[in-house]
């Protein structure tokens, strides 16, 4: 996961640094971009939105395998068993928003993979309740319309993860499994490995 991230931050930067090529020394406004500009704004959008996705990935895995250990084990024990409060157990939050890291990449996985479902205002109907909790989860971060490479840049933000450093998203997820791992094996009294 994080080698795949550090090559993601690679391309970022490359395409980062191509947009950069096109601006005049003082910038450009927005407005003013010509087209090879926005598509250079968007693959960065694109690439980060990828990261985010392995993110999730590898959260789902971790739900996954937390779920098998709470069948296993036949114990009651006070980790959860559902998604959310898992994302938010043991996490490192956003000092603004006290958003958790891990739904934080939850949140612009889903964002990056369905937005284009939503209606312009994001008023999802009711059932659609998966998408709703993301949409309220985006407008939270402060995501705002359709435009993917802003809102995943917002979300790297609300983390303290540079375009970069895109490989974070990786060791923000392995610390949170450690940490839980930490937890369940107090719990049962054996020793849990990722």
């Amino acid at each position: 996961l994080q080698s795949v991230a550090r090559l993601l931050s690679e391309l970022a930067a490359n395409s980062q640094e191509s947009f950069c090529g096109r601006e005049r020394p003082y910038g450009v406004a927005r407005k003013y971009w010509d087209v090879p500009m926005e598509m250079l704004h968007e693959e960065i959008g694109l690439l980060i939105g990828s990261a985010f996705v392995l993110g999730q990935a590898a959260l789902t895995q971790s739900i996954a395998i937390i779920t098998r250990l709470h069948n296993l084990s036949g114990l009651k024990v006070s980790i959860p068993r559902r998604k959310r409060d898992l994302l938010e157990m043991e996490a490192v939050r956003d000092p603004k928003t006290h958003v958790s890291h891990l739904v934080i990449i939850d949140t612009a996985a889903n964002f990056f993979k369905h937005h284009h479902e939503w209606p312009t205002d994001w008023h999802l109907p009711s059932e659609k309740k998966v998408q709703a909790k993301t949409a309220a989860d985006a407008h939270t971060l402060g995501f705002y319309g359709h435009e993917i490479s802003d809102n995943m840049h917002v979300a790297l933000q609300r983390m303290g993860i540079d375009q970069s450093e895109m490989a974070d998203i990786a060791s923000t997820i392995q610390d949170w499994r450690e940490r839980l791992a930490q937890r369940f094996s107090q719990e049962l009294g054996e020793p849990i490995d990722w």
